[in-house]
C-alpha cells in the first residue's frame, strides 16, 4: 500500500488507517485497506480480525466466521480474539459453537467476566437455568460491579420462582448502573407481582426514559476493547452508537472519556459542550467522572453528582451512641488495596496510625488480590483486613456494621470507576467520610465529611460540596516515605531520550491531556531547540494519535517520546532523567506530582477552579515551592519557558528539593498522621456530643 506516490505506509500505519475508516463507519474503505495488506501478508491476525468485524457489521456472517476461524488458528492463546469470534457466532444464531468459543476464552482467562455473562445468556436462552444462574454468579464473583450480570441473574431467578432474590439482584444492578433500562423494567415486573404497584410504576417509567434499542453486543464488545487498552477500537463503536442515539447521556459520557483516553480530539468540543449541557439539565446517565476532564465547573459536577446519587436510598442501619473513652474504630473501604497509586500514597498512614487511640480496619472489594509486596504490606498494616468482594452491598455493609466501625472512610467517594457506593449508602457507620480517591464531592447524603485542605477548597468554594469540608493543615495528601528509588541510574539513551537538550515530561494519565494544554507544550518545543516531550504511554492508541496532533501543530512527531509502565523504584529513578514536569489542567497531577517531587524533579502547575485542578498547587505549597505555581495558562507557559531557558535556575530548584525534601510538610508523614487523626477525633467528639456535622479546620500538631 502506498501513501502519495513514493512514501511507503507501514503495516501499523495501515492498521490505523483501516481503524479510522472503521470508526467512521466507512466500511468499504476500511475493507479495501485490509484486503490490500492481507494480499501481501495473508496471516496478519489483526487485519483478519478487523475484516471479520467489518463483514459482521455489513451482514456477511458466513464470511466473518471464516475470517475469525483463520485468525484463531494463527493466534491460539488470545482470549479476546476467541471472545470476539464467539460474539459473531452468537449474533448469527450458532449458540453451541458460540458457547464453545466463550468457554475457550474462559479457559485462557479464568476471570473473564464478559465471557461468563455471555455463557449465562446462551444457557438461559437454551432454558438451562441452573447452569445459567451459576455462570452469572461466577461473573459477579470476579466482577462485582457488573450491572449486566446482576440484571441477568435476576431474570434467571425470576424464572426460577425466586422473587425476593430476583428483586435483590435487580436492585443491585441499579445501584451499579442507575440508568439500566432493562433492570428498571424487570424490577418493575417483580414489584408488580409482589403487590408493590406504586414503586413498580416508577421503575416502569424509568425503563421508558432510559430505554434505547442500541444493540448491547456492540457496547459489550466496545467495553472489551477498552478493557484490553484497545481504545481506538472501543471509540469506533461508541462513535457509531452516538451517531444513532445522540441524545443518550451514558453513551456520550463514555464517548467523551474515550476521546480523552485516546488523545483523539477531533470533534471533542461539540461532544463536550453537549455533555455539559446534559449535566446542567440533570439528565440521568451523565457519568460524573466524564465531566472531570472537561470545562465543567465545580457547580456542574456537584449538580451531576447529586443527581447521580439521588436514586440510591436503601434503608440505613440505626446507630446508638456508644460511651466515649475507648478506641475509635475506623474503617477504610476501597477497591485499591494492591499496587495502585492510591495505596502507594496511603500505606504509611495505615502503618503509623496510633493504635492507642484508634482501631484500624480495611474492607477490600478489589478483584486484584495478587500476592505482591505491596499487597502483603497492606494486609499487615491493618488490625483487620476483610475481603468483602464476594459479598453483596447489603452483606458488606452488615459486616462493617457488625464490626462496630465508628468512622467509615470511603477511599473512592462512591464515584470512581470501581466504586461500590451501595455499601456506604446503607450507612453501616455513624460517621462516613469521602477521602482522597475521588477529587470532588460525592453529591451523596450518606457522606458526612470530605477531607481536603484550604488550598484545594477555599472557604468560598465549600458551597460546591455536599459534604462538610474538613481542612487539614499543610496538605490533604499523605505520602509514603519508605518508597525506594532504584539505585541503578538509567541513561537517557535507554529510554530513547536525547543526551543533550531539555526533557519536558508529563506522566499523567492520558485522559488529563487536553488540546489547550497540548498547544502550550507544542509551543514550548518550538521555542526550546533540541527539547523533547516525554509522556506515559497508557494505551495502544495514544502514541499515534498524539504524534498526529503534534504534526498538525507543525512539530516533528518524533519529539514526542513515550515510556511504558515500570515498577515504582525504576519509575522514580527514570524521572530523574527529565528536566521539568509539565502539569495538566483542568485535572492536575496527583500521585504523579508527588512522585516527581520525591524523585527531585521540579514541576510547574497551573491552578484550576475545581478540586482536581488545585491538587498540584497544594502539593507544591506543602513542598515549600510556591514559585512553581501559576494561575493562568499564559503564566504557566511563561514559567515553563523561563525555567527551560535558564538551566542554572532549574538546577537550583532541583538542589533545593534534594536538600530539603525530608523537612517539607509534604513528606513529613508523622506530622500528617497527627493531623488526620486530629480530624477523625474531632469528628467523633462532635458526634458524641450530639452535634450535626460541620466543617472545620484542623489545628496543627495537637493530639
Amino acid at each position: 500500500m502506498q501513501q502519495g506516490q513514493n512514501n511507503q505506509v507501514t503495516v501499523q500505519q495501515a492498521l490505523q488507517i483501516a481503524i479510522s475508516h472503521f470508526r467512521a463507519a466507512q466500511y468499504p474503505a476500511a475493507e479495501n485497506v485490509c484486503r490490500q495488506v492481507l494480499q501481501a501478508a495473508p496471516d496478519n491476525v489483526d487485519f483478519l480480525q478487523l475484516l471479520g468485524l467489518i463483514a459482521s457489521q455489513t451482514g456477511r456472517d458466513g464470511e466473518a466466521i471464516g475470517l475469525f476461524e483463520r485468525a484463531v488458528k494463527l493466534r491460539e492463546n488470545d482470549p479476546l480474539l476467541r471472545f470476539t469470534f464467539a460474539l459473531t457466532l452468537q449474533k448469527c444464531g450458532r449458540l453451541d459453537d458460540a458457547l464453545l468459543r466463550y468457554k475457550e476464552a474462559l479457559a485462557l482467562k479464568p476471570d473473564y467476566a464478559d465471557a461468563l455473562v455471555n455463557i449465562g445468556n446462551i444457557l438461559k436462552e437454551q432454558d438451562k437455568l441452573d447452569e445459567a444462574e451459576q455462570a452469572y454468579k461466577q461473573a459477579i464473583a470476579v466482577r462485582p460491579d457488573s450491572a449486566e450480570a446482576c440484571n441477568n441473574l435476576g431474570t434467571v431467578l425470576a424464572r426460577r420462582q425466586k422473587p425476593a432474590e430476583a428483586e435483590a439482584a435487580f436492585r443491585q444492578a441499579l445501584v451499579l448502573k442507575p440508568d439500566h433500562a432493562a433492570a428498571h423494567y424487570n424490577l418493575g415486573a417483580i414489584l408488580e407481582g409482589r403487590k408493590k404497584s406504586e414503586e413498580a410504576a416508577r421503575h416502569y417509567a424509568s425503563a421508558v426514559n432510559f430505554k434505547s434499542p442500541l444493540a448491547l453486543s456492540n457496547l459489550n464488545l466496545a467495553n472489551v476493547f477498552k478493557e484490553n487498552l484497545m481504545v481506538d477500537e472501543a471509540l469506533a463503536l461508541y462513535e457509531h452508537a452516538y451517531r444513532q442515539y445522540p441524545d443518550h447521556p451514558a453513551i456520550l459520557s463514555e464517548l467523551v472519556r474515550l476521546i480523552y483516553n485516546a488523545g483523539a480530539w477531533e470533534n471533542l468540543g461539540d461532544y463536550e459542550a453537549r455533555l455539559i449541557k446534559m449535566a446542567r439539565k440533570k439528565r440521568s446517565g451523565v457519568y460524573v467522572y466524564a465531566l472531570i476532564c472537561t470545562r465543567a465547573t465545580a457547580e456542574d459536577m456537584l449538580t451531576s453528582a447529586k443527581f447521580y446519587s439521588s436514586d440510591i436510598d436503601p434503608p440505613p442501619f440505626s446507630h446508638d451512641k456508644r460511651k466515649s473513652g475507648g478506641k475509635i474504630k475506623i474503617g477504610y473501604l476501597s477497591s485499591d488495596f494492591f499496587a495502585h497509586a492510591t495505596a502507594y500514597l496511603m500505606i504509611e498512614l495505615f502503618e503509623r496510625h496510633d493504635r492507642a487511640r484508634f482501631s484500624v480496619n480495611a474492607y477490600s472489594y478489589g478483584a486484584n488480590k495478587e500476592e505482591t509486596p505491596m499487597r502483603k504490606r497492606l494486609e499487615k498494616a491493618f488490625d483487620s483486613f476483610v475481603d468483602v468482594e464476594g459479598l453483596s452491598d447489603r452483606e458488606a455493609a452488615q459486616r462493617i456494621y457488625d464490626d462496630g466501625i465508628d468512622i467509615l472512610i470511603d477511599v473512592q467517594g462512591g464515584l470512581t470507576s470501581k466504586a461500590r457506593r451501595g455499601i456506604a449508602a446503607f450507612r453501616p457507620a455513624p460517621l462516613q467520610v469521602n477521602y482522597l480517591g475521588y477529587p470532588g464531592s460525592s453529591g451523596a447524603s450518606f457522606f458526612d465529611y470530605l477531607i481536603a485542605d484550604r488550598f484545594i477548597i477555599p472557604e468560598d468554594q465549600e458551597k460546591f460540596y455536599s459534604e462538610r469540608v474538613v481542612c487539614l493543615p499543610d496538605c490533604y495528601q499523605p505520602n509514603d516515605t519508605k518508597r525506594k528509588i532504584s539505585e541503578a541510574m538509567p541513561t537517557r539513551e535507554a529510554y530513547g531520550l536525547p543526551e543533550q537538550g531539555i526533557v519536558f515530561c508529563c506522566f499523567n494519565a492520558c485522559y488529563k491531556l487536553t488540546p489547550a494544554v497540548f498547544d502550550i507544550w507544542m509551543r514550548l518545543l518550538e521555542k526550546v531547540p533540541g527539547s523533547v516531550l516525554w509522556l506515559y504511554e497508557e494505551n495502544k492508541s495514544m502514541r499515534g494519535n498524539l504524534r498526529r496532533q503534534a504534526k498538525q501543530r507543525g512539530v516533528d512527531p518524533d519529539r514526542l517520546v513515550f515510556a511504558g509502565h515500570a515498577p515504582l523504584p525504576e519509575h522514580l529513578a527514570r524521572l530523574r532523567l527529565a528536566d521539568l514536569f509539565l502539569d495538566t489542567l483542568p485535572v492536575n497531577a496527583h500521585t504523579t506530582a508527588s512522585d516527581a517531587l520525591w524523585a527531585g524533579l521540579p514541576l510547574v502547575t497551573c491552578v484550576g477552579k475545581t478540586f482536581a485542578g488545585r491538587v498540584a498547587g497544594s502539593l507544591l505549597t506543602a513542598a515549600n515551592l510556591p514559585e512553581l505555581i501559576t494561575y493562568s495558562p499564559e503564566d504557566y507557559e511563561a514559567k515553563a519557558l523561563q525555567l527551560a531557558q535558564n538551566p542554572a535556575q532549574l538546577a537550583a530548584i532541583r538542589e533545593k528539593i534534594d536538600k530539603t525534601k525530608m523537612q517539607m510538610p509534604l513528606f513529613d508523614i508523622h506530622r500528617f498522621v497527627g493531623n488526620i487523626e486530629n480530624a477523625y477525633a474531632a469528628m467523633w467528639e462532635k458526634y458524641q456530643a450530639g452535634e450535626a456535622p460541620q466543617g472545620f479546620v484542623v489545628e496543627q500538631g495537637k493530639k
